[in-house]
């Protein structure tokens, strides 16, 4: 029995899960060179970076299986739900440091620049998954 999906749906997976493997693997892989390339913080060790590229990854994969899934019997990523609420509070949660906190002030400006659009593609990704979710 094939599943029946929104056409727009698969696409935005995809989407979605190349920008957390685009952003994911290299925390995953080299931390602080990653960080230090990004211009983001690293805070003098690899342990947030790394774990922060693990979740990513694992979030990224989770996405590739559900875009993948043909029918009822496959196994299940993380569908569109569980997506837009990562998006949705990822994004906010990174405009929110960048905002109020002092230290993104100190940030260089690449970083800056970054996360801004990090926190507004992901909040952006989020909206149309959840717009595609409505219709």
């Amino acid at each position: 029995m094939v599943a029946v999906v929104h056409p727009q749906k698969p696409r935005m997976l995809a989407i979605d899960s190349g920008a957390n493997y685009l952003l994911g693997l290299p925390l995953l892989v080299v931390p602080r060179g990653a960080a230090k390339w990004l211009g983001i913080p690293d805070e003098g060790t690899a342990f947030y970076g790394r774990v922060l590229g693990g979740v990513l990854t694992g979030v990224a994969t989770a996405l590739a299986i559900e875009h993948r899934r043909q029918s009822e019997g496959d196994p299940v990523g993380l569908g569109a739900a569980g997506a837009i609420a990562i998006n949705g509070l990822g994004g906010a949660a990174v405009a929110l440091w960048l905002l109020l906190s002092p230290d993104a002030a100190a940030l260089p400006r690449r970083g800056r620049v970054l996360l801004w659009g990090v926190s507004s593609g992901v909040l952006a990704i989020g909206a149309i998954e959840a717009y595609g979710e409505l219709h």
